[in-house]
């Protein structure tokens, strides 16, 4: 751990290096449109996140990389960003035109998962319709934990950004991605945010679950970082 002085008005993680499955090839790195991370360069802050990430993605025969960059790579803790903090980032964004003006409605559905252990969690997933949040109850009891909300609408402006490394360029955004979307383009192409070298997202280690803690180098630092192949033990976190 070591002590870092950054001017951020967003939470981050400064972290010496991080690892990465598969091709670094500039037109390869975001191939395939189901990516997380979008056009983000998909990596692990961690070696047990990596290797998380190898058991998850299925990625056995992928070539091993370790990505160093002077200073260190300062990454937006996007989990930990606040809920009024998104909203105005959501403001911008439709300032650019990554948005439009309009939202669109959507239904939540809550409800408790069990693990194998028998410790319990709260999940949620998004749905487009009530009908389509019906159908995934699977207990009378759960009818009341579906909840109409609003989600922001992408433009083929945002589309492109994200899916624009693709050979699916023309695919129009899920509408559980939008937010992720639209706040990393946020980070990644304003100028006030610059400083930023991408996103990290602090999720649950669960590999079985298919969860793990995930980051996403934005392309403009990826051209300026050290490469070197194969892995690290430990691309430790540097609190900020």
């Amino acid at each position: 751990m070591k002590a870092v002085a950054i001017r951020s008005t967003f939470p981050v993680v400064v972290v010496d290096a991080v690892l990465h499955w598969g091709d670094l090839n500039g037109a390869d790195t975001c191939r395939h449109s189901n990516s997380l991370e979008g056009p983000l360069l998909s990596c692990s802050t961690s070696a047990e996140a990596h290797e998380a990430w190898h058991q998850i993605a299925q990625l056995g025969g992928q070539e091993e990389w370790t990505l160093t960059k002077a200073g260190g790579f300062t990454l937006v803790d996007f989990l930990a960003i606040s809920i009024r903090r998104k909203k105005r980032l959501l403001t911008q964004a439709r300032g650019v035109g990554l948005l439009h003006p309009q939202d669109q409605p959507a239904w939540k559905l809550s409800y408790d998962y069990e693990e194998e252990d028998g410790e319990g969690s709260r999940r949620y997933s998004l749905h487009p319709s009530h009908a389509a949040a019906h159908y995934e109850i699977d207990a009378p009891e759960n009818r009341s934990r579906i909840h109409k909300i609003h989600l922001p609408v992408p433009t083929p402006a945002l589309c492109r950004y994200w899916y624009g490394r693709t050979k699916d360029k023309e695919r129009a955004i899920d509408y559980t991605d939008v937010i992720d979307a639209a706040l990393c383009a946020c980070f990644d192409g304003l100028p006030e945010f610059q400083m930023y070298d991408g996103i990290f997202w602090d999720e649950l280690l669960d590999p079985e679950a298919y969860s793990a803690p995930r980051a996403g180098l934005f392309q403009r630092t990826v051209a300026l970082a050290s490469r070197t192949k194969g892995g690290v033990e430990e691309a430790d976190h540097l609190g900020t």
